[in-house]
């Protein structure tokens, strides 16, 4: 696998703590530059720019404030690793354009689903579909539920034939490489003039990804249910998707159908635009 800079999302809650995780775990692959992008509590003190020598000035912790401990705990993070990395204390009036903005020369953005069952819950929340619209990269959205290190063993492609699962595609295959079962899902087996989930699967194959093509969709079933559905019966731990690709119901992304795919899935999922 094969990284050079990966942003991850941070803030305070564990769900943030289990990002951090995975970003340095993905990045010591690769020896990955890592930035983390810090959501500070309402009442934190701003901290602004990089980690660095703002951190040799801190105050002792246990005076310190959240964000400069989590700034301290990520700088510890990465000599534990032997990683660099870039600390930013995120601008909390728009956090998604600022995001963005530290995005564009990255290779991956580690974001949060928020919860399942309620995705506005978290203070820290962030509209993820206006997010892999903005940041132009490929967006690796992490549930609330706790999530093992080791995301892509086993994947699911949703593949609709558009312009954006061919970009998730491409922009997932260091972890396709890397997965020990990879399977293909055709969303629009009838179309006409879009590149079949036989295409993609003969081109993964010259690439050296073997691939499966899982027809148990049951297509009377709205999409969102008929993967979830997959991604159980195959113990999938990473959904690739694209971002805004029509659906066979000619569904948007917005829809209802990325309400599922980005809201209640519970596995992270690989997302493009």
């Amino acid at each position: 696998m094969h990284f050079g800079d990966i942003l991850v999302y941070l803030d305070h809650t564990a769900s943030g703590k289990s990002r951090m995780a995975l970003a340095l775990d993905l990045a010591g692959r690769s020896n990955a530059q890592v930035t983390g992008y810090y959501f500070a509590p309402r009442n934190s003190p701003a901290l602004a720019g990089a980690f660095g020598s703002a951190v040799a000035d801190f105050i002792d912790p246990p005076q310190a404030t959240p964000t400069e401990n989590a700034a301290l705990d990520f700088e510890r993070e990465l000599e534990l690793h032997d990683l660099h990395g870039t600390w930013i204390r995120g601008n909390y009036s728009n956090t998604v354009h600022d995001i963005a903005k530290h995005s564009r020369c990255v290779d991956l953005v580690i974001a949060g689903l928020g919860d399942v069952d309620d995705p506005d819950a978290e203070e820290s929340a962030i509209d993820i579909e206006e997010l892999v619209i903005e940041c132009g990269r490929p967006v690796l959205g992490i549930p609330i539920a706790a999530t093992a290190r080791n995301v892509g063993t086993r994947i699911l492609v949703a593949w609709d034939g558009s312009r954006e699962a061919s970009r998730a595609v491409h922009d997932a295959v260091p972890f396709l490489r890397e997965a020990k079962a990879v399977y293909v899902v055709s969303l629009d087996r009838d179309q006409v003039g879009v590149a079949s989930a036989d295409d993609v699967m003969s081109h993964l194959k010259r690439i050296g990804i073997d691939a499966a093509i899982d027809d148990q969709l049951d297509l009377r079933l709205p999409i969102g249910e008929e993967i979830l559905s997959r991604i159980e019966a195959n113990d999938i731990d990473l959904l690739v998707a694209g971002a805004f690709g029509h659906s066979r119901r000619v569904e948007h992304i917005t829809g209802g159908a990325s309400r599922s795919l980005l809201h209640q899935m519970i596995v992270p999922v690989l997302v493009s635009h």
